[in-house]
């Protein structure tokens, strides 16, 4: 769905990378609309860290990564997984400014996603997860374990 939203609606000056099981084969007659790669956690990393945002399921660590670095999510859940609804809805909960989550991608969703300007909201939802990740980091053994 998002590679044929951006066939149709191209948005310039904008590098779209998508990780899936399997490279993406492109359609008949024209090439693919973002890049597309297998799987690869060293080639993810590189481009998560220079990304200026993430279009994802609703698994938690790319989120909390994402938003620990200012960086906005649109989040869509897997169907057929109800963890994924829930984290949808506590992460949009959560980081409103940051996150918005959705049940299908439309063209005004990742708009919204390329366009983001940073707000004192998204400044401050990034900084409270940073400081909550950090004294968690610290406490954490003895959080969970009672240690």
């Amino acid at each position: 769905r998002l590679e044929r939203l951006l066939a149709q609606f191209s948005i310039s000056g904008v590098e779209i990378h998508c990780f899936t099981t399997a490279p993406l084969t492109p359609p008949a007659g024209r090439p693919l609309a973002l890049e597309s790669h297998a799987k690869q956690r060293a080639l993810f990393k590189h481009y998560f860290d220079r990304c200026t945002g993430i279009i994802c399921s609703t698994g938690n660590e790319t989120i909390w990564e994402a938003v620990c670095r200012g960086v906005p999510v649109l989040t869509v859940p897997t169907s057929g997984h109800p963890e994924q609804m829930m984290n949808a809805r506590i992460h949009g909960r959560a980081f409103p400014a940051s996150v918005r989550a959705v049940s299908r991608v439309r063209i005004e969703d990742v708009r919204w996603l390329v366009d983001f300007k940073p707000s004192e909201e998204s400044i401050a939802e990034s900084s409270a997860l940073r400081e909550r990740a950090t004294t968690f980091d610290a406490e954490g053994a003895r959080l969970l374990c009672g240690a």
